[in-house]
């Protein structure tokens, strides 16, 4: 059962659904830093679900910036800042499936198509 949602990210919006239960906390920070994670680190039982820091033309300018906000990002969930190994989701993306999605020909059996920056840090993510 989930009790409490902390989302993280660097900015949030002025007006959100949910903005006035008390189970959701809005955090801002870089979930590369391990101290945006701080605020959960009370709790014992930890899942948290990696969306994505950066997207598409932001993953193309800045290819660094990309790895550590994707893959460090991912990576900072079994940060020291936590009190636990905690379950660890991550929202796939058609990105890495390429040109293969925008002709809508994916399937369970379809195999990844790496076009993109963030398409490939996608699955590299996944894989990880």
């Amino acid at each position: 059962m989930v009790e409490e949602i902390f989302l993280v990210d660097v900015a949030h919006p002025a007006s959100a659904s949910g903005q006035d239960d008390s189970r959701v906390h809005r955090i801002s920070g870089d979930v590369t830093e391990p101290a945006a994670l701080a605020p959960v680190s009370d709790s014992g039982n930890v899942s948290i679900f990696h969306q994505a820091a950066k997207v598409s033309a932001a993953c193309e300018a800045d290819f660094g910036g990309a790895m550590q906000a994707e893959l460090d990002g991912a990576g900072c969930s079994r940060s020291s800042a936590l009190p636990s190994c905690p379950r660890l989701g991550s929202a796939s993306s058609i990105a890495a499936y390429g040109g293969l999605a925008a002709a809508g020909r994916c399937g369970d059996c379809t195999k990844l198509t790496l076009e993109t920056t963030y398409g490939t840090l996608k699955a590299v993510g996944e894989l990880l």
